[in-house]
């Protein structure tokens, strides 16, 4: 029996390090942000070029490979692609060399099928190996990458037409959803990872003027969303850490950017209630000034409103229109917000 066990567990352990492994093996999240190397001509690329796009679409590609060969002509098109290009779309190649794959029949294969658009060389930039190595020994993958460099979604083998229109308009869709993060760990004073009694000590030491706080510090700390640091704060924590009384979790917040005759943008904001103003702040898709109720907003996803032609941002929650802004406005788990750009009266 103890035999038949061990077995068990082994077994167990070793599909448990299969799926973690398998979990790793998808080019999902992998960075180009500090890609650094040259395209076939040597000329320096880094990862700048994707901040000049809305999206990028990114083709892995060997001389060898004849759906790599078909798909060029595609890829092409879709660079050259006027709508595409207005819509802020730019395409790089990604040049896998090897013996017969050479620098010199990769740009013979770009020449013959008539291809402008950049491609580089992998060499030894540690993204675009990472990039490969989490792509396996597919040929050709194609990935959209937004403008912080992020692969946002993949698809491995050749692609008709259009299929790889379908795959860069969903690729639109998915880089118009951005997810925010907000850094802020609720009652995480000493940004450990954990909220403990350590945690409130800090918070009684800064309340006495003992220590000093950086921001974050501070925003960790400000577990009643008071707007100071205090022996209050230290209780709450306290209280969390004796499972008495559990801080708050982070919630998601919804918010649409609507604009008559434009494709709605969306926003997924994981934040808590008490700083949902912030993340829209700090990730540029709200600006304005302090008013009476609040927040007026000005500007929202780079977008001004015109106060000469009337035109001003309408905040709506469940079709009713918000007064209060942003800042004061009462907010739950799952809250969808809508800015609508109306005009006139």
């Amino acid at each position: 029996m103890k035999k038949i066990f061990a077995l068990f567990l082994a077994l167990t352990m070793t599909l448990v390090c299969f799926c973690a492994l398998a979990e790793e093996a998808h080019p999902l999240g992998c960075m180009l942000d500090k890609m650094s190397t040259a395209d076939l001509n040597t000329n320096p690329v880094t990862g700048e070029i994707f901040s000049q796009y809305r999206i990028t679409y990114v083709n892995l590609w060997v001389t060898w490979c004849e759906p790599c060969k078909t798909e060029l002509p595609n890829i092409q098109a879709m660079y050259t692609d006027e709508t595409y290009k207005a819509m802020g779309l730019n395409v790089l190649g990604i040049f896998c060399e090897d013996d017969i794959s050479t620098l010199k029949a990769g740009k013979d294969m770009l020449r013959d099928n008539k291809c402008t658009f950049t491609n580089v060389r992998i060499g030894s930039d540690g993204q675009l190996l990472n990039l490969v190595a989490r792509s396996g020994d597919n040929r050709p993958v194609s990935y959209i990458v937004n403008n912080k460099g992020e692969v946002l979604s993949y698809y491995v083998g050749g692609m008709s037409k259009p299929a790889m229109k379908e795959f860069i308009d969903e690729g639109f869709r998915i880089a118009d959803t951005q997810f925010i993060h907000e850094n802020i760990a609720l009652g995480d004073a000493n940004a450990d990872g954990s909220i403990n009694t350590g945690d409130a000590t800090l918070v009684l030491k800064y309340a006495a003027n003992m220590i000093s706080f950086d921001k974050q510090q501070c925003d960790n700390s400000d577990c009643n969303f008071d707007g100071k640091v205090n022996t209050g704060d230290a209780t709450i924590i306290l209280k969390h850490s004796a499972e008495i009384e559990l801080l708050p979790a982070k919630k998601i917040f919804t918010l649409t950017v609507r604009v008559e005759g434009e494709e709605d943008a969306i926003f997924m904001i994981e934040t808590y209630s008490g700083f949902l103003r912030a993340p829209l702040e700090d990730n540029g898709i709200i600006a304005g000034e302090e008013g009476e109720y609040g927040l007026f907003v000005k500007t929202v996803n780079g977008r001004t409103a015109d106060a000469e032609k009337q035109e001003w941002w309408c905040l709506t929650k469940g079709g009713e229109m918000l007064e209060t802004g942003v800042e004061t406005t009462p907010i739950v788990d799952g809250d969808s917000f809508e800015f609508t750009l109306t005009v006139g009266w």
